[in-house]
């Protein structure tokens, strides 16, 4: 079960390509994500192979990092939220940009933290 959740944030980049519309923009952001997880799960499956062992320091600050980065996401779209639903600042909110910043707070800490962690 945990090999199969790894691979939910690869699944919804791929379906949310079909969901984004015409906007190339979109789909370049999508593609680099997608881009950024297959290196990582390929980085990730060359490391085990090596059979390199980390000690528990370096899983503590994968972990601690991941969290963090996932707190500053989740933090940063409060944020947004809450300019948008305020009269101070008029922004409207294009439902894609949401789905594409989710799937970037998915990506960058579950694929790219750990990869950065492990080769320091």
């Amino acid at each position: 079960m945990k090999k199969i959740m790894t691979y939910v944030p690869i699944i919804l980049i791929i379906i949310s390509l079909r969901f984004v519309g015409d906007s190339l923009l979109a789909k370049i952001f999508l593609g680099i994500l997608l881009t950024i997880a297959v290196f990582a799960k390929y980085k990730r499956h060359q490391l085990s192979e090596q059979e390199v062992e980390y000690d528990e320091r370096i899983e503590a600050n994968i972990t601690k990092w991941s969290l963090k980065t996932l707190y500053f996401f989740n933090s940063l779209l409060i944020v947004i939220l809450l300019i948008a639903q305020s009269q101070l600042f008029p922004l409207s909110i294009d439902p894609v940009f949401l789905l594409l910043f989710l799937i970037a707070s998915l990506v960058i800490p579950f694929y790219l933290i750990p990869v950065i962690m492990k080769k320091l």
